[in-house]
C-alpha cells in the first residue's frame, strides 16, 4: 500500500486497502489510526477534501472509510465533515444506497457530538431511501439511530417503539450481533 501510495498509484492502493486491508484492520484488530493515516495518502495535501482519486465511487468510500475510523477512534467531530462529503458524491453519482448509508453514518456522527436536529433530518432521509430501495438493513440501522436519538431526547416510549422496530428488522434478517 505504501509503495503504492508513493508511486502515485492511488486507485490501485485503494483497491488493494478494500479487497485485502480493510476487513483485518476493522474488524479483526481495530487498528482506527492505521486506517486514518492509510486513508488520509489517499488525499492532497492531507486535507480531507480533495482526493486523488479518479472515480467519484472510489472517492466516496474512501471518504466514508476516513470518516468511519474518525467516528470508531473517538474523533466524531472530525467524522462529520468528511462523511458530508461522502453523502455529497454518493448524492450527486445518483448511488442510492451509499447515499443511504453515509447520510446513516453522518446522523450517528451527529448524535455523538449533540447536533439532534441535523441528525433527525439525515436519519429521515436515510430511513426514505433504504425504504424506496428496500434496504431492510439499512433501513434497520436507521431506525436503531432513531432509538438513540429518541433516547438522548428523553423520549423514552419513543425510543422504545423504534428500538423494537430495529430490534425486529435484525431478527427478521438473522442480523443480531
Amino acid at each position: 500500500y505504501h509503495h503504492m501510495v508513493r508511486a502515485e498509484k492511488f486507485d490501485e492502493a485503494r483497491k488493494l486497502f478494500a479487497n485485502r486491508l480493510h476487513r483485518p484492520l476493522f474488524s479483526q484488530i481495530g487498528a482506527y489510526v492505521t486506517v486514518i493515516e492509510l486513508m488520509r495518502a489517499l488525499f492532497i495535501d492531507s486535507d480531507d477534501k480533495t482526493s486523488h482519486l479518479k472515480e467519484e465511487f472510489a472517492q466516496a468510500w474512501v471518504f466514508n472509510e476516513l470518516a468511519n475510523a474518525y467516528s470508531l477512534s473517538g474523533q466524531p467531530r472530525s467524522a462529520a465533515p468528511v462523511i458530508g462529503s461522502a453523502v455529497q458524491i454518493n448524492q450527486k453519482i445518483g448511488n442510492k444506497k451509499n447515499a443511504a448509508i453515509s447520510l446513516g453514518n453522518e446522523a450517528f456522527n451527529q448524535i455523538n457530538i449533540g447536533i439532534l436536529q441535523d441528525a433527525e433530518s439525515n436519519l429521515q432521509k436515510s430511513l426514505d431511501i433504504s425504504k424506496e430501495t428496500q434496504e431492510k438493513f439499512w433501513e434497520a440501522t436507521a431506525y436503531l439511530h432513531f432509538g438513540m436519538l429518541y433516547s438522548y431526547r428523553g423520549a423514552w416510549d419513543q425510543a422504545n417503539q423504534t428500538l423494537d422496530i430495529a430490534f425486529n428488522m435484525f431478527q427478521e434478517q438473522s442480523q443480531l450481533h
